[in-house]
């Protein structure tokens, strides 16, 4: 039975596993959300199209881990158009016959993208590129958008920055491709140049599929360089051929300053330039000091920017470029509109929900209902066109840094004050039908030289760093406003100062106290954020930007700046705290206008300053398991560990957890710890970005417990495993209890204080101190309950006695220990009832116990005897009683030994020993029996003192002559029925045998030929095994009679009957008995009666005799009974 339940629970846990397999192939089948991604993933820009895949996927994976969409997953459908316009459309049409994907972000190219467009238009597929940048993309499409801005407002950008920032050179030189792009941009340059008055002195053009390109840009650049009054040049090109160019820009040494279009930005382009020996020998050899237009700047990121950036550089090693973080932004879009109400992810719906994509796109038209990206503020205009800030950069040692001047669009002049003033000293510049703010960049640097007394109860710490400005023109950049400052932080003069040139550099040593956690929503699991916060007291944003020094402070990774901290040993190690993470950005300070009368124009009563942000993590110093597991294996780590905790708590019970209590110990500690891990995993990255701060910390606080309470049950499951139930089966005996219960008490106290220090961050002391005082109160009221308590600590560790064991304590009746608990010990005496014993008082008492050091109780008593009997007949013919006992061990041996003589008696000593204390007085009373009977035969009678007479004699042991038949007859039972006739007849066929000890009297399996009847002695009944061994399964004595079994039944003898002592027996042959039996019918009677109440034998545990053949051993006797009476009336009950 227990192997069908065992095979039952295996076939249903199979099918369970195969169920849930399905079911979740199934469920991913139905609840998947996909979205189509198409660009170059091989050719020559293949560079471009892995940056799409790496930002789009970097965001997806993260919203997938906290749950996806409405349950659903987000994948993505991957396709590779080459950059050509003919595949890109061919893509186009295999997005539409397959028909599950709700949006499409791409294409690279503009001539791609607006192939791809008409079918995008004609089927009602919203889509949006990160890169192409064609006015044509977007005209007349309401279905396509981009996150970037197109190729005429960055080229009118580009002309007005030159006209501004150089304004001694108004001369321009154009070189172009003779594709679409590289003409539109030179055509619209030349047009702003126009208008701002910009000669355009030179121009050259070129084919991009001519077969002799190389010839033909040497010759462009030769030209060049014989032109000295070229002024700026600018190079309207992609990627591939601009590289080509400053190749040959340099080898001919033309000092010119180059401008470029957001192509010269790309990793297609650095990759170009970046195998060329000069360029490895010395980054930025061809690039250094080119002036680009870029969407995106790496030190002017936000702070989401600078997220980005991290998690970019820690997933794919390597630094992302703009393109990355606009598929990273383009993909955020698409998600963001998913995640309305009205956005359903079923299949059925997908017309509604691409509707519902493009409507929400829409309705992100100003810079208040925009979504903030990595890259800024996220917005269309009714052409579906992005309107973002447009940033200059120059390239420095191959990185793009951003310039000392910035421009940026005035959301609303007559907010400005003075506006017209500002103007005029050309701080706003008229661009484009509005005007642009001339924005300062301030390079920012600073070095942490030291972190010190961290005090995170006040959330405050020392800070001793280094701060340094590099900047152009006179705005005093070294007045700050701490943000984080907890108390006032004086700077001073500096410490270094040089000016070249129109450059100004500053250095100041800044030392003060600052508060942690200064960044809203910056919240980590187990970690503070450190550093510093800044702004300019009286500059806004709108004249001035810190951004970070890359260049200055060798921002070349975020981890390599954690090892260069660690390397410096900015946080002592008895700090108790490291680095974990390390990050350096710019964002928006608000600050409320309180009121002043320049800035009542202001609608929202808000300025906002260029706010500059130093963060750094730090964590304890303590083991952390939950980085050990990949997040994309928590799912099923975590359901796999349960179901096997769950597995084996049920399989595993009783005495199959008895058996192999260890390793079942092991594998449940292991599957339970990986399961809390998985779970906090899996709470860190699904709820700590999604709920506020306070909660948080619950969730925090909730772990850290667990942390403590789950390893001390481990711990104390792992005493009563290895160390109590080894006892247990090594002693044969239950541990108490108080024991069991003190050590858990213990151990979870010991957890609970731990609880307490530190994951509250309480002093123990304190908590000690207050408890001892109320222990104290408490342990007056209750003293002799704690002198009980600690009585039967001390009773579990002397072990005067265990649970089972039979004792004496006192003058307390004996009784079996029940239970041993905190106050008392409890027995169960011979009447059933409980005594409860406090433990103080069974502590200093005397104890006997019947069990230790074993379970062998000796036992003995007297018997008296007329003392004319001799001696050595006494003593054989009480040995031969005690003997044939079936309740006493044969080793040790019993005894019985002469006493002495009395004024009236002679006394004799028996003894005998038992296992089971708990049946001493029915053994004692079957060992009674024994002597009285085998006295009795004898013709011996026991003595008595009396009062009035010396000597009493009882008439049933009057002197008899135990070898005569017929007294033998007389003396047996069920032969009381027979005639004296019938007696003298069996009598005459009765043998006397004699046995000595050790003697076989019949061999098991042998054939039954007679019955015997035990004159004199003992013998023992004893049973072969299987195993060839023999166990004692009875005894017997004077009186008795065997051998009747295998006549009645006509089956072999059942077991060996062995002498146990000089024996003397009566042998009745088969021809004889039955004929008797046939005979006498009271006399077969009486025999029924007697096989139906004769005590059973004591079968040991090792011999295991199935029910049914007991039943049969009766049942063929019975037959055999029957067949002996013939059809003579049946008697007694069967």
């Amino acid at each position: 039975m227990k192997k069908f339940k065992q095979n039952f629970f295996l076939i249903c846990l199979g099918v369970f596993a195969i169920s849930l397999v399905f079911f979740q192939i199934r469920h991913d089948e139905i609840n998947t959300i996909y979205i189509a991604m198409v660009g170059p993933l091989s050719g020559a820009d293949h560079a471009t199209g892995k940056s799409f895949l790496k930002g789009i996927n970097l965001y997806l994976d993260k919203i997938n881990r906290q749950g996806g969409i409405n349950g659903k997953r987000v994948l993505l459908d991957i396709y590779d158009d080459e950059n050509n316009p003919i595949k890109a459309e061919q893509k186009a049409r295999e997005i539409v016959k397959i028909n599950r994907n709700v949006a499409v972000i791409g294409h690279h190219y503009s001539s791609c993208s607006i192939n791809a467009g008409k079918i995008y238009k004609k089927y009602h597929i919203p889509a949006i590129t990160p890169t192409s940048t064609n006015v044509n993309v977007t005209l007349k499409n309401p279905w396509y958008f981009r996150t970037v801005v197109s190729d005429k407002l960055q080229t009118r950008f580009l002309a007005m920055y030159a006209k501004n920032i150089f304004p001694n050179r108004t001369r321009v030189s154009i070189i172009h491709e003779n594709m679409e792009y590289g003409k539109y941009l030179a055509r619209v340059f030349k047009q702003s140049a126009k208008k701002m008055r910009i000669r355009i002195k030179y121009q050259w053009k070129f084919d991009n599929q001519q077969k002799n390109l190389d010839e033909r840009l040497e010759n462009i650049v030769r030209q060049l360089k014989k032109k000295k009054n070229a002024g700026l040049v600018f190079l309207a090109t992609h990627a591939t051929e601009g590289a080509k160019l400053l190749k040959l820009i340099k080898k001919y040494h033309i000092e010119n300053p180059i401008l470029a279009p957001d192509s010269f930005t790309s990793k297609s382009f650095r990759h170009s330039l970046s195998c060329l020996p000069k360029e490895k020998e010395n980054p930025g050899y061809y690039t250094n000091g080119m002036y680009v237009t870029t969407p995106m700047i790496i030190d002017m990121l936000n702070e989401k920017g600078q997220l980005f950036k991290h998690e970019f550089e820690n997933t794919f090693h390597e630094e992302p470029d703009w393109h990355a973080a606009f598929a990273y932004d383009t993909i955020a879009l698409i998600v963001q509109a998913m995640k309305k109400k009205s956005f359903s992810g079923d299949y059925n719906d997908l017309k509604q929900d691409r509707i519902h994509i493009r409507n929400s796109l829409s309705s992100l038209n100003t810079i208040h209902n925009a979504m903030e990206g990595v890259t800024g503020y996220v917005y269309f205009d009714k052409q579906g066109d992005s309107q973002k800030s447009i940033f200059t950069g120059i390239y420095k040692n191959r990185q793009i840094v951003s310039t000392f001047t910035q421009f940026q669009v005035v959301p609303n002049i007559y907010e400005v004050p003075n506006y017209q003033k500002e103007i005029k000293k050309k701080h706003i510049i008229p661009f484009d039908k509005q005007y642009m703010f001339k924005i300062n960049t301030v390079y920012t640097g600073i070095e942490i030289k030291k972190i010190y007394d961290i005090d995170m109860r006040n959330m405050t710490y020392g800070l001793d760093f280094y701060l340094w400005f590099r900047y152009k023109g006179k705005i005093n950049p070294e007045k700050l406003t701490f943000l984080n400052a907890a108390e006032k932080v004086i700077i001073g003069e500096p410490i270094d100062q040089e000016h070249t040139k129109d450059i100004t550099y500053e250095a100041y040593h800044i030392r003060g106290r600052f508060k942690a956690d200064f960044i809203p929503g910056a919240y980590a699991y187990k970690e503070r954020l450190v550093g510093v916060s800044f702004c300019h007291k009286d500059l806004t944003r709108n004249n001035l930007i810190y951004v970070a020094d890359v260049l200055g402070m060798r921002l070349d990774s975020r981890s390599k700046m954690v090892d260069k901290l660690k390397k410096a040993k900015v946080l002592t190690p008895t700090s108790g705290y490291t680095i974990n993470d390390f990050w350096v950005f710019q964002n928006i300070a608000e600050k409320a206008s309180l009121g002043a009368p320049r800035y009542l124009k202001i609608q929202e009563g808000k300025i906002k300053f260029s706010q500059f942000n130093i963060g750094i993590r730090i964590r304890k110093n303590e083991l952390s398991l939950r980085n050990m597991i990949r997040y994309e294996f928590v799912d099923n780590l975590l359901i796999s560990n349960l179901v096997i905790f769950v597995f084996i708590s049920i399989f595993y019970r009783g005495e199959r957890l008895r058996r192999r209590c260890r390793i079942i110990w092991f594998f449940q500690m292991m599957t339970a710890i990986t399961a809390l891990i998985s779970c906090e995993s899996l709470a860190v990255e699904r709820l700590m970005y999604m709920v506020e701060p306070y909660q948080a910390k619950i969730i925090k606080y909730t772990f850290d417990i667990l942390w403590w309470i789950v390893p001390a049950f481990f711990v104390d499951l792992a005493i009563k495993r290895f160390i109590w139930i080894p006892i247990e089966d090594k002693t044969e005996r239950e541990i108490p209890d108080i024991v069991i219960g003190f050590f858990t008490f213990v151990i979870f106290t010991l957890a609970l204080c731990g609880v307490s220090a530190y994951v509250f961050e309480q002093k123990i002391t304190s908590i000690l101190a207050a408890s001892g005082v109320f222990a104290m109160i408490i342990g007056l009221a209750i003293q002799i309950n704690i002198s009980n308590i600690f009585s039967g600590i001390a009773l579990n560790i002397e072990r005067p006695f265990l649970i089972g064991d039979w004792v004496k304590i006192a003058n307390i009746d004996e009784g079996r220990v029940v239970d041993i608990t905190w106050r008392a010990t409890r027995l169960q005496t011979r009447d059933n009832s409980i005594i409860s014993v406090p433990n103080s008082m069974a502590s200093e008492s005397i104890i006997r116990n019947f069990h230790y050091p074993t379970r062998v109780f000796r036992y003995w008593f007297q018997v008296n005897i007329d003392p004319t009997q001799q001696p050595e007949n006494v003593e054989k013919i009480l040995l031969d009683a005690v003997l044939s006992s079936q309740y006493i061990l044969a080793k040790p041996p019993p005894a019985v030994s002469f006493s002495g003589l009395t004024q009236w008696s002679a006394e004799y000593t028996i003894s005998y020993s038992t296992k089971n204390f708990a049946n001493k007085v029915m053994t004692r009373n079957n060992v009674w029996n024994r002597v009285w009977n085998h006295l009795k035969r004898a013709g011996i009678s026991p003595v008595f003192q009396r009062q009035d007479i010396p000597q009493f004699r009882d008439h049933a042991f009057s002197k008899s002559n135990p070898g005569d038949p017929i007294e033998c007859l007389n003396d047996i039972e069920i032969f009381y029925t027979l005639s004296d006739e019938a007696k003298r007849k069996l009598s005459r066929k009765m043998k006397q045998k004699i046995y000595q000890p050790e003697d076989v009297i019949i061999k098991q399996d042998d054939p039954g030929d007679a019955v015997f009847i035990i004159i004199e002695g003992a013998v023992c009944v004893r049973i072969k095994l299987p195993d060839e061994t023999e166990v004692e399964v009875g005894r017997l004595g004077a009186g008795d009679f065997f051998g009747e079994l295998a006549l009645l039944t006509g089956e072999p003898r059942k077991a060996s009957i062995i002498a146990q002592s000089y024996t003397r027996v009566f042998e009745i042959p088969e021809n004889t008995f039955i004929p008797m039996m046939q005979d006498e019918l009271e006399v077969a009677r009486r025999f029924k009666e007697k096989i139906y109440h004769q005590p059973r034998m004591q079968v040991p545990e090792e011999v295991t005799v199935q029910k049914k053949e007991k039943k049969g051993i009766y049942s063929n006797m019975i037959s055999g009974l029957k067949n002996i009476l013939g059809n003579a009336e049946d008697g007694g009950d069967e």
